[in-house]
């Protein structure tokens, strides 16, 4: 793998939000960087940090920012879906199914 990919996708996952709809460089190409590909380039730290919508039929990824004031473990994706970040379990299902669990 080249080292220009690597640093393309670490760069973009360091940056924010924008790594989320990762496209290819090439302006003249529209190929989306897929799940499967940052994994294989994102250092162990940046994987830790982004994880796969587990919303069904969804292609975002949600970026975690441990930095919470409240411990909670409950992340919200762009398109609406809840879950938690540590056994990914659905955020409205885990609440009804464990209330006394707060963050997993």
């Amino acid at each position: 793998m080249k080292v220009c990919w690597k640093s393309y996708v670490c760069t973009a996952i360091e940056d924010g939000p924008g790594c989320l709809t990762l496209r290819c460089p090439e302006p003249s190409c529209e190929a989306a960087v897929g799940p499967d590909m940052v994994r294989l380039l994102a250092s162990e730290n940046e994987r830790k940090r982004v994880k796969w919508c587990p919303g069904p039929a969804c292609e975002y990824a949600v970026e975690y920012d441990d930095d919470f004031e409240f411990g909670s473990y409950d992340v919200s994706c762009n398109c609406k879906y809840g879950f938690c970040w540590k056994c990914m379990e659905d955020a409205l299902i885990r609440w009804i199914v464990k209330p006394s669990v707060n963050g997993c």
